[in-house]
This record gives C-alpha cells, sequence and structure tokens, in this order.
C-alpha cells in the first residue's frame, strides 16, 4: 500500500466535510508539509467537482424527460386534416410545465454552485485561521488575574479545537472587560488600566474570529473581519489581508 492510500479515508472525510474539527488542524498541517499529500487532494477534489458536474446532467436529463410533450394517436375522425395523421398533442399547462422545467435546473444549479463554492471558502478560512493562530503570542496570566487567565485558557482551547470552551472564556472575558471599561477615569492609573482592557478587547475580538475561521463558518468569520478592519484594532491589518 502507497503513502498516499494509507491517507485515503482521510482524504475522502476531508473533501467531504466529515472529518472532526482537530482531526481537521492536524491534516491541514500535513497539507502544509507535504506537496505530494497537498497536490492528491486537490485532484481529488477536481474529481468530486466533476461527479457533481455529472450528477446535475443527469438531473436534469430527468427532468426534461418528465417534462416532454405528450404525443397520441387520434382516429381518423377525430384528426385535424381527416387523413389519421400523428398529431402532438399540447396540453393546455405546457407553459407551466417547462417553466417548472427551467425553474427546476436553475435551482439544481444554483444548489451546487453554492455548495462548492461554499466549501471551497469555508477551506480557506480554515487555512487562514490555522496560519494566524500560529502566529499569535501566547498570552501571559498575571497571578490572580481573572481577565489574563480566562485568555490564556482561550488560546490553549482554540489550539485544541476545543471551541465551544473557547468561545464561553471569552464571553466571559468580554463581561468582564466591559463591566472594567464602564468604570470612570479618575487619574493615570486608572487610565492605564482603561487602555490594557481595550487592548485586550482587541484579543477577544481576534481570537473569536479565529475560532469562526478554523470552523470553517466564513460569513460569521467575514462579519467579524469587517468589524475588526474598521477598527484601530492591531489586528486591523490581518482582517484587512484576509478580506481581499
Amino acid at each position: 500500500m502507497s503513502e498516499l492510500e494509507k491517507h485515503q479515508d482521510r482524504i475522502d472525510e476531508y473533501i467531504r466535510g466529515t472529518m472532526s474539527a482537530s482531526d481537521r488542524i492536524i491534516f491541514e498541517g500535513e497539507l502544509r508539509q507535504n506537496a505530494e499529500l497537498r497536490q492528491e487532494v486537490e485532484v481529488q477534489t477536481s474529481i468530486s467537482d466533476a461527479v457533481q458536474a455529472v450528477h446535475l446532467k443527469q438531473l436534469l436529463q430527468q427532468i426534461e424527460a418528465d417534462m416532454a410533450p405528450v404525443t397520441e394517436e387520434l382516429p381518423a375522425a377525430a384528426s385535424a386534416d381527416g387523413k389519421g395523421n400523428r398529431v402532438v398533442v399540447v396540453r393546455p399547462n405546457v407553459f407551466w410545465r417547462q417553466f417548472l422545467y427551467w425553474a427546476s435546473a436553475a435551482a439544481a444549479i444554483a444548489i451546487i454552485f453554492i455548495s462548492g463554492n461554499y466549501l471551497r471558502q469555508s477551506q480557506r478560512y480554515e487555512g487562514f485561521g490555522n496560519d494566524y493562530y500560529a502566529d499569535l503570542l501566547e498570552p501571559v496570566a498575571r497571578d490572580g488575574n481573572e481577565l489574563d487567565s480566562l485568555l490564556v485558557s482561550s488560546y490553549a482551547l482554540i489550539g485544541s479545537g476545543e471551541y465551544e470552551a473557547a468561545s464561553a472564556n471569552l464571553t466571559e472575558a468580554r463581561k468582564v472587560i466591559n463591566d472594567g471599561l464602564c468604570l470612570p477615569i479618575v487619574d493615570d492609573e486608572s487610565e492605564y488600566e482603561h487602555r490594557i482592557l481595550q487592548a485586550k478587547l482587541f484579543d477577544v475580538d481576534w481570537y473569536e474570529s479565529l475560532i469562526l475561521m478554523r470552523q470553517g463558518s466564513y460569513r460569521k468569520a467575514k462579519a467579524a473581519l469587517r468589524t475588526i478592519a474598521a477598527s484601530n484594532s492591531p489586528y486591523a491589518e490581518n482582517a484587512k489581508i484576509i478580506l481581499e
């Protein structure tokens, strides 16, 4: 058995989108390291797209057959010219039959196109999420600081693919930050604390966008990235690059 054959089940799961989040992260890391494996995935993805196209063609042929005009042999006395000629009977609802045919065809094309595009965009954003997560500096927790602890935990959970737990931590971190930002600025120390909290809020926004990207939720990720790109976040340039 060749090396690629050993990976076939994983390739199938990756292309079908049934691979778990943690396994996908590992597999995509292997793709970046193994050019032969990456090429095989690209080839099989193209084959999958071609199979979908063939399925679409068969579907359209079946719809066309179902919608074909009906022909009947009329008795001589009932024929239009009195000579017993074969007459094509156009039923009163032929317009609607043809309309339904083209509507069904258009819907089938749209579904396949949207599905294929969604898969490609999801995979693209997953790659961005993995790459930008790898570039992150690991946060450091100060002793007894709840906010720092939440961010450190979130960072680790994102790395291990435990996105639900990471999101819960980030929601709690955002609450802590917002509570702190509601306090008035009365001196230099409180002003400094506000700047720290704002920086942490930018981190929370970025971590949440990374979760969405790594999950392949590219539409939600795009919305989050647009907000980051329009802000004065230190991650704004990263967001702009991804959105280009």
